[in-house]
């Protein structure tokens, strides 16, 4: 029969003093290599963590936390992981992080309030070093100004918040839509239709006030009904698909503001038989994999989203590392790129 003091220790978790007892070296090297210090030689290495795998030793985080008061851990808060465009730039944040020691912990707020909410004070509860936001909202949330309050960094990726100090990381999606205006004018299109945002929404907004700019510096007349609301899911992009065949006279060209969409809007006219470009020239948004495969291949604004996850962890480490500094807003160009699916006539020279 065991004694009751070896079952204790079978039970009792493992700690830095017994892998560095069993590696033959000091707790300080253990430290290192748990802490992917680089100042460790090759062999060293190899042997802690080999007595590490063999020992099963799982660090207390949480008593890390505390000591240093430091996680190595951020959040981020995205609306939709199946979207392209946040997987990709949530993809970035993972790599850099990892590179730079740190965890990332992807939560998913389906674009509502509520969940954000949730999803902010989890994270705060996880004591995460700092915060990569996409906001459900425009000026924010209260759980947005709690976070602030409590001394986590919070930026703000691809969606600016109003009224908020906080780093902030954009595209430049204004100019984007004016280039997408200009280049269908370019092609003979003169009633150009935009599948637009959530209201109120920062990208929204700035789309619109490019759709906006593009007509004017083409000298075309606005017309309200030529812009349809959307709110950036699949299944708005073929409801407001079937909306847009329903006006008269129809529209030549479309504008529609997220990939989702777009992918839904697509189906709708596949389905109705409706000509692309010959009846109906359209233009994307992102550059998803399956615009270059289907046919027509489609014409995108194309947003720079690997680019976007990877400067926003950058931002947001600089801000770890000095909380000082003023807040900083980073703007990233977009790029057209023009394919089958807006060809109706010569392109401008």
């Amino acid at each position: 029969m065991k004694s009751s003091s070896s079952a204790a220790s079978l039970t009792e978790p493992v700690g830095i003093r017994e892998i560095a007892r069993e590696s033959g070296v000091s707790i300080a090297t253990v430290s290192r290599v748990l802490q992917g210090n680089a100042r460790v030689s090759r062999d060293l290495r190899a042997k802690v963590e080999e007595v590490v795998r063999r020992l099963n030793y799982r660090p207390n985080f949480s008593a890390r936390t505390l000591r240093m008061q430091k996680s190595n851990t951020v959040g981020v808060v995205v609306p939709h992981i199946g979207n392209a465009h946040f997987s990709d730039a949530v993809r970035a944040i993972q790599d850099v992080a990892s590179n730079e020691g740190y965890t990332a912990l992807i939560v998913n707020s389906d674009g509502e309030p509520e969940q954000e909410l949730a999803a902010l004070r989890t994270l705060q509860a996880r004591q995460v070093d700092g915060i990569i936001l996409v906001s459900a909202s425009p000026t924010g949330t209260k759980a947005l100004t709690s976070t602030i309050d409590r001394g986590v960094p919070v930026l703000a990726m691809d969606r600016a918040i109003r009224g908020a100090s906080v780093d902030q990381v954009l595209v430049n999606t204004r100019a984007g839509t004016r280039e997408a205006v200009l280049h269908l004018a370019g092609n003979r299109c003169s009633r150009i239709a935009l599948l637009a945002g959530p209201s109120g929404l920062w990208t929204a907004s700035e789309k619109f006030k490019g759709y906006l700019e593009g007509l004017k510096e083409a000298q075309l007349e606005f017309d309200p009904d030529l812009v349809l609301p959307g709110d950036y899911s699949f299944e708005s992009g073929e409801n407001q698909a079937l909306a847009l065949l329903d006006l008269k006279p129809r529209p030549d060209a479309l504008i529609v503001a997220n990939n989702l969409m777009t992918l839904g809007a697509m189906r709708v006219f596949l389905r109705q038989g409706v000509q692309i470009p010959g009846e109906l020239a359209l233009v994307g948004y992102d550059d998803a994999l399956w615009t270059d495969v289907v046919r027509p291949t489609v014409t995108v604004v194309s947003q720079p989203t690997y680019e976007l996850g990877a400067v926003s962890i950058r931002t947001l480490l600089a801000r770890l590392a000095n909380r000082s500094t003023e807040p900083k807003q980073v703007v990233l160009d977009t790029r057209l790129i023009v394919r089958e699916s807006s060809a109706r006539g010569p392109a401008n020279p």
